[in-house]
């Protein structure tokens, strides 16, 4: 099975587990732009952040490439859960068998005003609970303290069913 393994980094913390991935499985990890030449049939794991449930240009990517090809792993600051890959995938009109979520990472210095404006009302508004869950914690965690989440532990499932479908 040839595969494309392509990403979308805009503070890096995507590129680390693109890195990785692509270590492992010996291919070449690519930067996704919008009309970079794909072929419809193409097998594709893409690398992507989340930001407001929104996997960063996979309509894009699904335009040139047959959704049921891609795989998606998806990168956040939310803790990762069979509820946030369900959302995502609800959200984003794919299949929650293609995406594989993990902890990415926040640096408000590579955010744009818009986007640390949106994550200041969503720790406000976390912050305004009187009652939280666990995850809801470690969000409000992760929204204080930024940095970097990364686990490459989270990649074992995606790097698995790659080698399996060879």
């Amino acid at each position: 099975m040839d595969v494309k393994l392509l990403y979308v980094s805009r503070t890096g913390f995507t590129k680390q587990y693109a890195d990785y991935i692509a270590d492992k499985l010996k291919l070449q990890a690519i930067e996704y732009k919008k009309g970079s030449g794909l072929n419809k049939n193409d097998n594709i794991i893409f690398c992507s952040s989340v930001f407001g449930g929104n996997i960063t240009e996979l309509t894009d990517i699904r335009n040139e490439v047959d959704q049921r090809k891609i795989r998606v792993l998806a990168c956040g600051i939310v803790p990762p859960s069979s509820e946030v890959i369900n959302q995502l995938a609800k959200e984003n009109h794919i299949d929650a068998e293609q995406i594989y979520y993990v902890p990415g990472g926040l640096d408000y210095s590579k955010l744009n005003f818009l986007k640390k404006s949106i994550l200041k009302m969503v720790k406000s508004s976390l912050e305004k609970k009187v009652v939280r869950s666990a995850d809801e914690e470690e969000t409000l965690r992760r929204l204080n303290v930024g940095g970097s989440f990364v686990d490459f532990s989270y990649c074992d499932a995606l790097i698995k069913d790659y080698l399996n479908e060879r």
